[in-house]
């Protein structure tokens, strides 16, 4: 297998916080990014460190785990449009872009006229402003 300049597992192994949108946006892509085997990471030092228990012992089970969602998540990036799959899951503002097939949610502020009922001497006249309560 050919080495690329970055590799999908320790990404997501020592970034919990990023999600697809962020490494997409990165350029992180299946072209510059690939996933050795699970035996390959098996034999790093450092993936041994990362999973051994409190007792030493390297623990199978979350490595497998963590291996399994990293092969999951690598093959969906590799087999789809990524970049439109995720585009088109978000909801976007119509009054500044639109994708095809996007889902839309207007981010426009609203303003109601209602009657006091407390008959409270100020109010609301613009934005960022409040009315004269004489």
């Amino acid at each position: 297998m050919a080495v690329k300049e970055n590799d999908w597992f320790a990404i997501n192994l020592l970034n919990d916080d990023v999600n697809a949108l962020d490494l997409v946006s990165n350029n992180i892509t299946v072209e510059n990014t690939g996933l050795q085997s699970r035996e390959h990471y098996k034999g790093l030092k450092s993936v041994q460190e990362k999973f051994q228990t409190n007792s030493g012992k390297f623990d199978e089970v979350a490595f497998n785990k963590a291996y399994d969602s990293a092969l999951y998540t690598y093959n969906n990036l590799a087999t789809e449009d990524y970049e439109k799959k995720l585009l088109t899951s978000m909801e976007q503002d119509p009054d500044y872009w639109l994708d095809s097939g996007a889902k839309i949610r207007s981010t426009s502020a609203t303003i109601s006229l209602s009657d006091d009922p407390y008959h409270r001497g100020a109010g609301l006249s613009g934005l960022q402003s409040v009315s004269d309560p004489n």
